[in-house]
């Protein structure tokens, strides 16, 4: 009898052992699955964050290339000589003026700028250049703080200029702008920017010599950016018969940058020109 009993005892303690253990496995899966639960939501919450902040920075980046790129181009109008006609680059400034200041006016409707840039539109002259940008200064100061620091860039003055700055206008091969559009990509088809003269290479100084010296006697301070071509009757290399199209997006390159590449495919247009040249007088 004491045996069955001890068998009886041993069978309820197996089974309890057996439940304890079964409930012992469902409470460390549950915990397990809670902590995974946990972890998962946790890594949500930061992939989140993490695409907020970039979305974040995104926009306030495209935002500040708008702000910058409207002060740049009235900056560089405002540099101009005064004229009764524009020429054609001057009028290519005009537009990109009306493109990027059209950009903070969706961005503040009820602005004075809209009042400013229709003024402008009207007659384009300096002094309602002038509103617009004292305009887009002040609408600065409401961009949440981080702006009104960095539009700090101001107008070439006359007296600036003598002194070594340059207005530097270049041309975008249409090729590249092309292909950056399909990758959804926006870029000008011209750009102007300002670069101190003393601040160039001495091979970029000598380029501009070549290019500009026989005819005006100095480097202009307004220009554009030219390759070493053959004439057309194949007799000579003539300096100003190509203008150079850059492959680049110039809104996010550095001046030097942009110099440096001239450099570079000036130096591989003058060693095709002159080959081409000694070719043509071996015939």
């Amino acid at each position: 009898m004491s045996t069955i009993i001890i068998a009886i005892i041993g069978a309820i303690g197996v089974i309890i052992g057996s439940v304890i253990t079964l409930v012992g496995n469902y409470m460390n899966q549950r915990l397990m699955a809670q902590q995974e639960q946990k972890k998962w939501e946790n890594q949500q919450i930061a992939e989140k964050e993490a695409w907020k902040r970039e979305e974040e920075k995104k926009e306030k980046d495209n935002l500040r290339e708008i702000y910058q790129n409207s002060m740049r181009s009235l900056s560089v109008f405002l540099s101009l000589e005064d004229q009764n006609q524009y020429e054609q680059k001057e009028l290519n400034l005009i537009e990109e003026i009306h493109k990027w200041v059209i950009l903070l006016l969706l961005r503040h409707p009820n602005s004075k700028l809209s009042e400013d840039l229709n003024s402008f539109t009207e007659l384009p002259d300096k002094s309602r250049a002038r509103k617009i940008k004292n305009e887009i200064i002040k609408l600065s100061g409401s961009e949440k703080g981080f702006f009104f620091n960095e539009l700090k860039y101001h107008s070439p003055k006359k007296d600036q200029i003598e002194k070594g700055v340059r207005i530097i206008s270049i041309q975008i091969k249409n090729e590249y702008r092309k292909q950056k559009l399909i990758e959804g990509l926006e870029i000008p088809q011209e750009y102007t920017f300002n670069f101190e003269f003393s601040a160039m290479t001495e091979s970029q100084r000598s380029k501009l010599v070549d290019i500009f010296f026989p005819s005006h006697k100095a480097i202009p301070n307004n220009f554009s950016l030219w390759l070493p071509s053959l004439s057309s009757d194949g007799k000579k290399i003539e300096m100003r018969k190509t203008k150079w199209q850059a492959k680049l997006n110039p809104n996010n390159c550095a001046p030097q940058k942009i110099l440096a590449s001239w450099d570079e495919d000036f130096d591989n247009a003058l060693i095709e020109a002159e080959k081409n040249l000694k070719h043509g007088s071996e015939k």
